[in-house]
């Protein structure tokens, strides 16, 4: 297995993450800084954390076109604003033109499964192809490490401007290590409301 840097997940390799039709999630140790503020408008972005009511930032957001599978991504990347937890959030539905999705709710699952040894990724957390709940802790210096978890929750999609290029809905969803499967984070009542989606790769 090799360990994937959370920054080159976020960034540099969204498409590969976001676009085939199996994402596989790497035991990841890499980290990323922390992002920079962004100006708010009238969106709002939120769930409970453990118990504790806690906001976000939009820090990334945008559809992704896969042209040869003819299927396009809707993609968030959040951080809390008391910038403790990294989220990305993504559905898939398919043909890549237009800017439509399905409004219903997306099963996020994300259960152990066998590593194969002998190749360079590691397939013990195999995403479906179509739904994504990526999360991170922050560390103490200031990065942010990716949790090998598996998830169990669901995205649902109520609202998409596709003239204004926003979306709301909620999402929710049980965390468990991934070794032991003990409870470790519970996300409840989280709901999105207009939060734009205007980087669309491609046009």
């Amino acid at each position: 297995m090799v360990n994937i840097k959370q920054s080159s997940i976020m960034q540099k390799s969204l498409w590969a993450i976001l676009l085939p039709v199996i994402v596989f999630c790497s035991c990841s140790k890499g980290k990323e800084s922390a992002p920079a503020e962004e100006v708010k408008e009238d969106w709002q972005i939120e769930a409970t954390i453990n118990g504790v009511r806690t906001k976000f930032n939009v820090t990334g957001s945008g559809i992704g076109r896969n042209l040869e599978e003819n299927k396009k991504s809707l993609y968030f990347f959040l951080y809390s604003e008391d910038k403790q937890h990294s989220l990305i959030l993504s559905i898939k539905n398919d043909g890549a033109t237009g800017n439509e999705f399905q409004m219903k709710k997306y099963d996020v699952v994300k259960l152990p499964v066998v590593d194969d040894s002998t190749t360079d990724v590691n397939e013990s957390l195999v995403y479906p192809r179509d739904v994504v709940m990526d999360y991170s802790e922050r560390m103490a210096d200031g990065g942010y490490l990716s949790l090998p978890l598996s998830v169990k929750g669901e995205i649902v999609l109520t609202e998409n401007d596709t003239e204004k290029m926003m979306v709301s809905g909620t999402f929710s969803s049980e965390m468990r290590t991934y070794s032991t499967q003990k409870l470790k984070l519970t996300f409840t009542n989280g709901k999105f409301r207009n939060i734009k989606y205007n980087n669309i790769s491609p046009q």
